[in-house]
C-alpha cells in the first residue's frame, strides 16, 4: 500500500487523464493547443499545495480543525474517488465548455488556453474566478458576439498599462468586457442592505479605477456575485439603487445557482443576470440554492 506521501507524489501523474474521463471538454477545447497549459507546472504546483497542507494538518493538535478552500483538481479528484458532491458544478462546466466549442471556430478557441491554465493552476477558491469568465464569455457568443482578443491592453497616459479580459464584436459593436468576479459577501458579519450598498459601490468603483489608469478607452465590467442565494436577492434589490453612483459602464450582476424542481425533484446549475435567477424562483415551481 503506498504512502500518503506516495499518493501524493504519484496524484498529478493522473491529472490530466482525470480530467480527460471526468471533463473531456477541456482537451476538446484547447484542440491541440494543450502545450500553452503547462501540465507540468500545474502538477508541481498541486503536489506542492498537498504537501503543504499535510504539513498544516500533522502540526495539528487532535483537537483541532483546519479547513482549506477546495481548487479545481481537489473537486475532480473526489470525483475520481466516487463523491459526487460537486458533480453538478463538474456537469455545468463541462456545459459551458461544450457550448463554447460549438459556438466559437478554431481562431477564438486558440485565444482560451490561457485562462483554463489559470483555472486549473488556482489552488483555492479563486479557480472561480476564471469559471466566471468562462461562463460570461459564453453567454456573449449566445448573443452573437466574436471573441477577438484576450488581454485588451489599456495604455495609459502615464502609469502601467492594465489588460482587459475579452474583446468582442457583432455587426454594430466592438466591446471590451472585464469580468469582475466577486468573492466572501457570505463571511461578512450582519451584513445589511445599507452595508452591502457601500461595500458594492467601493469594489465596484476600485475595479475600474485600477483598470482605466488614465486610458480613453471604454470598458464594460460585468460583476459575477459568488454567495449565497439570500445575498443575491439582496445584490438584486440595492443594484438599481446604486448603479448611478458607479462611474463607467457597469451591466448588472451575474451569478450562478443550484435549481431543484419543486415536483421532479430535478437540479440544475444555471447562470446568468441576478435578476433572470429570481425570476426561476417566482414562478412558483423552483427552489434556488447556491452553487
Amino acid at each position: 500500500m503506498q504512502t500518503v506521501e506516495e499518493s501524493i507524489e504519484n496524484m498529478p501523474i493522473y491529472i490530466r487523464d482525470n480530467l480527460r474521463n471526468y471533463m473531456p471538454a477541456i482537451h476538446l477545447l484547447l484542440n491541440g493547443e494543450e502545450e500553452e497549459v503547462k501540465w507540468d507546472y500545474i502538477a508541481l504546483k498541486y503536489r506542492e499545495t498537498q504537501l503543504s497542507r499535510k504539513r498544516q494538518v500533522d502540526a495539528l493538535s487532535p483537537e483541532d480543525k483546519i479547513f482549506f478552500e477546495a481548487c479545481f483538481l481537489d473537486i475532480v479528484a473526489r470525483l475520481v474517488t466516487g463523491d459526487r458532491t460537486f458533480v453538478n458544478l463538474v456537469r455545468f462546466i463541462n456545459t459551458i465548455f461544450l457550448d463554447l466549442i460549438a459556438k466559437t471556430d478554431e481562431r477564438e478557441r486558440k485565444l482560451l488556453p490561457k485562462t483554463i491554465y489559470n483555472m486549473l493552476v488556482s489552488m483555492d477558491a479563486r479557480y472561480l474566478n476564471y469559471v466566471g469568465e468562462l461562463a460570461v464569455l459564453n453567454n456573449l457568443k449566445s448573443s452573437g458576439f466574436v471573441l477577438q482578443q484576450t488581454e485588451e491592453p489599456l495604455v495609459p497616459e502615464d502609469g502601467e498599462t492594465t489588460t482587459i479580459d475579452f474583446t468582442v464584436k457583432n455587426d454594430k459593436f466592438t466591446l471590451l468586457v472585464e469580468v469582475y468576479n466577486i468573492q466572501g459577501l457570505d463571511d461578512i458579519v450582519d451584513l445589511t442592505a445599507d452595508k452591502l450598498k457601500k461595500i458594492l459601490i467601493r469594489k465596484l468603483k476600485k475595479k475600474r479605477y485600477n483598470k482605466q489608469k488614465g486610458s480613453d478607452k471604454l470598458f464594460y465590467i460585468v460583476p459575477v456575485i459568488w454567495a449565497q442565494y439570500s445575498v443575491l436577492k439582496m445584490v438584486h434589490n440595492c443594484y438599481e439603487e446604486i448603479k448611478n453612483e458607479i462611474s463607467g459602464a457597469t451591466v448588472e450582476p451575474s451569478a450562478f445557482v443550484t435549481i431543484t424542481h419543486k415536483v421532479t425533484g430535478e437540479t440544475k446549475i444555471l447562470f446568468g443576470a441576478i435578476n433572470n435567477l429570481i425570476l426561476q424562483e417566482d414562478n412558483g415551481e423552483n427552489d434556488i440554492n447556491p452553487l
